[in-house]
């Protein structure tokens, strides 16, 4: 049993791509969202810097998966940077506004990622 063929690995990538894509697109959906009507929702049971932390760590994991080529250091900053943009773009929305410890809280997570990353592609 030899390595997978090129083609199945590309699938595969393509799997993960449109996972990261699809999380990327829930992250701002869900950021943008008007706050009053996530709480109507049931959405208060998960603490906010906790929810963008595993938003993040998700997001950072699928994307690093997708593309595993890429270094991980830009896995990050592009993580990172789509968490910036999506926060400055709350503040235009009537019930949101920047938060610096959810930008603190969007890094960590994909630092993790990162990090977690770095020790399966070592292996």
């Amino acid at each position: 049993m030899g390595s997978p063929s090129r083609s199945a690995r590309g699938k595969a990538y393509y799997f993960w791509r449109v996972l990261a894509v699809s999380c990327a697109l829930a992250l701002g959906i869900l950021s943008l969202w008007p706050a009053d009507e996530l709480v109507r929702l049931g959405a208060t049971h998960l603490n906010d810097k906790v929810g963008h932390f595993i938003g993040y760590l998700l997001l950072a994991g699928l994307f690093g998966s997708g593309w595993p080529r890429r270094p991980l250091w830009q896995i990050w900053v592009a993580t990172f940077l789509f968490g910036l943009l999506i926060e400055y773009a709350q503040s235009f929305t009537p019930s949101r506004q920047f938060e610096m410890l959810d930008m603190v809280a969007n890094g960590t997570g994909a630092l993790v990622a990162v990090g977690a990353l770095w020790f399966w592609r070592r292996r």
